[in-house]
């Protein structure tokens, strides 16, 4: 059944890395209707598995070592999916302050409280970063769980202004590397990982550190792609103000994806862009922390975005609906 000592590890397709621990001898349901495939990772046996594990199909045991186990509203338990999420927030001197204020200060809690609930309902186990950015970076929250977070957040975070350019090419890169090291400590702890998210709300192109435009660097260009590509880490990006088209399609490539429901292919955008010049008004913050707790609290169904009309349409796909009179989606 592929049991190594008390343990047994499964891996589930279409996540990154996703390994975990569970109970020896546990429900044979883990392997049902599934290509079970053996390969020795570390001289530890594992079990390939491309299906979803029912929730009665894990049950938490003193004999699971590292994994953790979340409860679920419905009574039932498995094993958590870590979700690694980074959020970096322009804070350059063409950003309205009170737009990051608020994003620090009531954003925040929306995206929190849609996490919370998509902890319960979901299992996953979130891990947050938050990151202001402009010439430089203030990291807000460094990565840690989502409670860990919320600490963090009520003891507040002293005074936000903006400031300075916009380097986005260094912030990217910095929190790319962040995203990493926090998964090879989550390998060395064999964790079951969902893909990771990155998260980045600008309004003006990259800047260096004297002001000057510039394009982001090839070499980050091609690495974006790739994480995006192979769901490594997943981009979400939210432009406003003005930031430019072509630089919103390099940090958030669209892919192609194969509906699990019905077979069908379809793109995934990533990338949207407010329209007009009302980007200070409190009401487009407030939007943009929904939509950025929506996209968090889906990251396992990798979620479209598409114009608001055809709801039946957005069910099926698992999109996120903007209303096409405010956001322009970038294709």
């Amino acid at each position: 059944m592929g049991i190594f000592g008390n343990k047994i590890w499964h891996r589930l397709g279409g996540d990154d890395q996703s390994y975990g621990m569970v109970p020896a001898g546990g429900p044979t349901e883990l392997l049902a209707g599934g290509n079970a495939g053996w390969d020795n990772v570390s001289g530890n046996t594992q079990v390939l598995a491309n299906l979803a594990v029912p929730n009665t199909a894990i049950q938490a045991s003193a004999t699971c070592h590292e994994q953790p186990y979340r409860r679920y509203a419905a009574g039932n338990t498995r094993v958590a999916k870590e979700v690694n999420v980074n959020i970096a927030i322009d804070m350059s001197a063409s950003v309205p302050p009170e737009g990051v204020r608020y994003f620090a200060d009531k954003g925040l809690d929306a995206i929190f409280q849609e996490l919370t609930k998509a902890s319960l309902d979901k299992g996953y186990h979130y891990n947050i970063r938050v990151v202001l950015f402009n010439g430089g970076q203030r990291e807000i929250i460094p990565f840690c769980d989502l409670e860990e977070a919320k600490r963090i957040k009520a003891a507040g975070f002293g005074y936000i202004d903006t400031s300075g350019c916009t380097d986005l090419e260094g912030v990217v890169r910095s929190d790319f590397a962040a995203i990493d090291r926090l998964k090879a400590d989550q390998d060395a702890k064999h964790l079951m990982r969902a893909s990771s998210l990155e998260i980045i709300a600008t309004d003006a192109q990259n800047t260096d550190a004297q002001g000057y435009q510039e394009d982001l660097s090839e070499s980050l260009k091609q690495e974006i792609l790739h994480r995006v590509e192979t769901s490594k880490t997943n981009m979400f990006v939210i432009g406003f103000g003005n930031v430019d088209d072509d630089l919103l399609r390099a940090l958030g490539p669209k892919t192609t994806k194969v509906s699990k429901a019905n077979g069908k292919s379809y793109e995934v955008m990533h990338a949207i862009k407010h329209v007009g010049e009302t980007y200070d008004d409190v009401d487009c913050w407030r939007f943009i922390s929904d939509l950025i707790a929506k996209r968090s609290s889906n990251v396992g169904s990798n979620p479209n975005v598409e114009y608001k009309g055809n709801e039946a349409a957005l069910a099926e796909i698992g999109a996120l609906g903007v209303d096409q009179s405010v956001w322009q989606i970038i294709a």
